[in-house]
C-alpha cells in the first residue's frame, strides 16, 4: 500500500520523521504550534489560508525565536529563508537567514524534507511534523515538533510563504535513549 505524500512516517534506527496534514479540529502538540495555528486561523477567516499582506510578524513576537518564514520560490522548487529565529539558530547551530533551502542543506541530503513544505503548499493547510535533527552533525540529540502553515494569495490559490514554528525537545548529547526534556 502506497502512503499519501500528506502522511509519511519514516522511522529508522537513529531517525524519526513523521508528518501529516492537520484536520480542521486538530491541534499541534506543542505550545508554539498551538499559538501559530490560532493566529493563522484567526487571520484566514473562512478562506483556505490568509493573505501574506494580512500577516504581522510582530503579532507573533512571543514565538519569533522559534519561527522560520520562507518565501516560496517557483511554486516550491526552492525556499528562501526570509526570517530565521534565534532559538532556531541555537538549536541547529547555524543561522539560515537569507539562504536558499537548497544551498543551506546541499551537504545534508537527509535534511529538512521538501515533502513537508510541498504538502503544505498542495494541501493549503497546516502540516505537523515530528522529527529529529540527525541530519545536522552534533545536533543528533535535538528532536522537535514543527508546524508549517501556508500564506499567500487565497483568491488566486497561490501559496507565497510558509511560516514554521518549532517546539524543541532535546536529549542530553551523550544520551541515546530515555526521557526527553523540553528546551
Amino acid at each position: 500500500m502506497t502512503k499519501d505524500i500528506h502522511e509519511k512516517p519514516f522511522i529508522s534506527l537513529n531517525q524519526v520523521y513523521e508528518f501529516h496534514v492537520l484536520a480542521d479540529d486538530e491541534q499541534p502538540p506543542g505550545p508554539n504550534g498551538k499559538r501559530l495555528l490560532s493566529y493563522w486561523t484567526e487571520k484566514r477567516g473562512t478562506r483556505a489560508y490568509p493573505n501574506w499582506n494580512e500577516i504581522e510578524l510582530m503579532d507573533m513576537f512571543a514565538i519569533a525565536d522559534s519561527m522560520i518564514v520562507k518565501d516560496v520560490i517557483d511554486g516550491g522548487r526552492d525556499f528562501l529563508n526570509r526570517f530565521w529565529g534565534s532559538g532556531i539558530t541555537r538549536s541547529t547551530g547555524f543561522d539560515g537567514t537569507g539562504k536558499l533551502h537548497t544551498d543551506l542543506y546541499a551537504s545534508q541530503p537527509e535534511g529538512p524534507q521538501f515533502e513537508t513544505y510541498l504538502a503544505t503548499i498542495t494541501s493549503g493547510a497546516p502540516v505537523a511534523v515530528h522529527r529529529d535533527s540527525s541530519f545536522i552533525a552534533g545536533r543528533e540529540y535535538v528532536t522537535y515538533d514543527a508546524l508549517h502553515v501556508p500564506v499567500g494569495h487565497a483568491a488566486r490559490a497561490e501559496v507565497t510563504h510558509l511560516i514554521t514554528v518549532h517546539d524543541f525537545v532535546m536529549r542530553n548529547p551523550q544520551q541515546t535513549s530515555g526521557p526527553l526534556g523540553n528546551v
